[in-house]
């Protein structure tokens, strides 16, 4: 049968469906009202039953016309949905729905028909009744409510389950894979094993004995040892059929591991992957830093986790579903978001369906169906569809979180460095990035309030300084709202505590001074622009804190209009006056720690180029340190965050 036959079959067992219903409503459902009138109880009997009789008779049936009124038309709504989705939607559909659709409108026009309320000819009015019955209780056990399978049903987009832990994610995800997707599908569970080394434990037939469906349920191996033989079985077959390219050490390689070695190479890491083909291990190495081919087995949870996704989605026939509960585990979001970003655009015929509650996760997906999880409560899941991450509303992006954490709030975006820095700095705080600062302090003041949510942990903010008082700072303070004392975040990435405990490291203290010299020059290149995002931010913020009351006079609005701007203008004049004189004083005495903290310019992270790095390196320093040394965390709190976050 081709498409446009099944859809063809489909649309027709809707339309006798619909068709039925019809029947139903203007035939045997108007036989409720004969039966609870006593008259019209006898009439269609042709004889006389007393009323004692009757009485007693129908005393034993409950049948509701209102309620199968209802029914049915919830039946007739229900369906004529699903006959606009197919005339809409069907392209979109993927085959595991159209065949799911194709059984539940069969099933269903097979009940229609089971029961018929009329058995014509009968002068039985207690066999009459209780057929009526059954044709009565079968329409009503009808089952009107969404299929968990229908929130599944398109082929050109991923899928992400979200809600707060306890909310059943796993549950539904086991039970969407064990009733809806028995072929074709794969689980990637949250429990996973991601270490190496148990190659001595694995047998001749580890082809056949090992799948992909049944990778994660043995303890004898682990599955990372699996997926690399697979990965080179994979990469001989692919030479065999002449599926090869050749890689930069002008090797021959199969396609599907040299889209391996792409994808791993290509992510915010310092080691790339090879294989060795004679010991059957990835290797990891960094020519750049002198780092030799060492196992794998000895890397992070974080590049172990990579080669077991990257091996095991390439690995996937065409066209699979694949579950994946809790992707973030072993990561950092940073990292997660650019794995699966790649991941995605590789297997664009796999349909992905995550499990989660990280909200920068959720966030970073594209072209996606929400399905926000409210709760479980042991046979049935209280799902609701949501088209777009703006959508969540705020309570439910509280229980996305699922932290006990405390929040933070930063002004930035994905991926950028100031997430980074916070994240590795602020372990013990659920970092959140917003898209500005009006959003760090609404949601922060939102959460704080106790009278909005139901929220038991505390939220912070913290925004770049952008020129404000020392009075702001204070204020703001009250609401958790930490303003960074320096300009912006590049700023204070080149404070003299981190460049000097950087450079001190590294052993580039001499090169601090030449370094320090060239930020002081840029500067005073630049002493123009200063003053102009001095200007823009400054009085912007002076024109915004005023509000205009319109009392329906024009006029009078506009005497008030330019009475306010006017007293702006000469304020904002006299402090401008104030500023260009400490930038001028402080780039006459070339000072470098004033400079570097009120002066924004994010070109002075090029002037790293002095001490011989690429500014992506130093970025990469402060970070490893931030994560694998204490003492410099402790440092950065104390003297940049005054012991604020602890």
């Amino acid at each position: 049968m081709t498409d446009k036959e099944y859809e063809n079959s489909i649309s027709n067992t809707i339309n006798n469906i619909l068709k039925r219903l019809e029947e139903i409503k203007n035939n045997e459902m108007s036989v409720i009202e004969k039966i609870y009138s006593y008259n019209d109880f006898n009439k269609m009997f042709g004889c006389t039953v007393e009323e004692n009789n009757y009485n007693d008779m129908i005393s034993n049936y409950t049948l509701n016309k209102v309620e199968l009124e209802r029914k049915i038309s919830d039946i007739i709504k229900i369906v004529g949905n699903y006959k606009n989705d197919i005339i809409v939607n069907w392209d979109g559909f993927n085959n595991n729905y159209k065949n799911h659709l194709s059984i539940k409108l069969n099933n269903l026009f097979s009940q229609l028909n089971k029961n018929n309320a009329y058995l014509f000819g009968t002068d039985n009015p207690q066999l009459f009744l209780n057929e009526y019955l059954k044709f009565y209780n079968n329409i009503m056990s009808i089952n009107t409510e969404k299929d968990l399978l229908e929130l599944f049903a398109f082929s050109d987009k991923n899928y992400v389950i979200f809600g707060k832990n306890g909310s059943g994610k796993t549950r539904l995800l086991k039970y969407a894979k064990s009733n809806y997707f028995k072929t074709n599908s794969f689980v990637i569970p949250s429990d996973r094993e991601i270490r190496f080394g148990k190659l001595n434990n694995i047998r001749m037939d580890y082809s056949q004995t090992y799948t992909l469906e049944n990778l994660f349920t043995n303890t004898l191996i682990f599955p990372n040892d699996i997926l690399t033989l697979k990965i080179k079985d994979k990469d001989f077959e692919d030479l065999r059929f002449g599926k090869s390219t050749t890689n930069n050490n002008d090797e021959v390689i199969g396609d599907t591991y040299n889209k391996l070695k792409e994808i791993f190479d290509s992510l915010s890491l310092d080691r790339k992957i090879t294989l060795d083909i004679k010991s059957n291990k990835f290797m990891l190495y960094n020519d750049e830093l002198n780092i030799n081919p060492y196992y794998i087995e000895d890397g992070s949870d974080g590049e172990k986790s990579i080669v077991l996704f990257i091996a095991y989605i390439l690995l996937c026939p065409q066209n699979s579903f694949v579950f994946i509960d809790e992707p973030e585990s072993h990561f950092n979001t940073a990292l997660l978001n650019e794995l699966f970003i790649q991941l995605e655009n590789t297997r664009k015929d796999i349909i992905f369906i995550y499990c989660t509650h990280n909200i920068d996760f959720i966030e970073l997906r594209n072209n996606v169906k929400l399905i926000y999880l409210e709760n479980y409560d042991g046979s049935n899941w209280c799902t609701k569809e949501i088209d777009s991450f703006e959508d969540i509303s705020m309570e439910e992006f509280i229980n996305i979180v699922g932290t006990k954490k405390p929040i933070l709030f930063i002004e930035s975006e994905k991926d950028k460095l100031d997430y980074k820095f916070y994240s590795n700095l602020f372990i013990n705080y659920k970092i959140i990035p917003v898209s500005s600062c009006d959003r760090v302090i609404n949601n922060c003041k939102l959460l704080n309030n106790k009278n909005s949510l139901n929220f038991n942990r505390k939220s912070f903010g913290i925004i770049d300084n952008d020129f404000r008082s020392k009075e702001e700072a204070k204020k703001y303070l009250r609401d958790n709202i930490f303003i960074l004392d320096y300009s912006e975040i590049e700023n204070m990435l080149l404070s003299s505590t981190i460049l000097n405990y950087i450079c001190n490291k590294y052993t580039l203290q001499d090169k601090i001074d030449s370094f320090k010299n060239s930020v002081i020059d840029l500067a005073i290149q630049s002493k123009n622009g200063i003053i102009q995002d001095y200007i823009n931010k400054v009085f912007y913020r002076m024109q915004n804190k005023e509000h205009l009351q319109y009392d329906g006079n024009i006029k009078e609005l506009n005497n008030k209009i330019i009475e306010m701007y006017q007293d702006n203008t000469t304020h904002f004049l006299a402090i401008l006056d104030n500023f260009i004189k400490r930038l001028e004083k402080a780039l006459e005495d070339r000072d470098y720690d004033t400079i570097i903290k009120f002066y924004p310019n994010k070109g002075f992270l090029s002037c790293l180029s002095t001490l011989e790095i690429q500014y992506k390196r130093y970025l990469f320093w402060v970070d490893d340190s931030l994560i694998n040394d204490e003492n410099f965390r402790e440092i950065i709190k104390k003297e940049l965050f005054n012991n604020y976050f602890e």
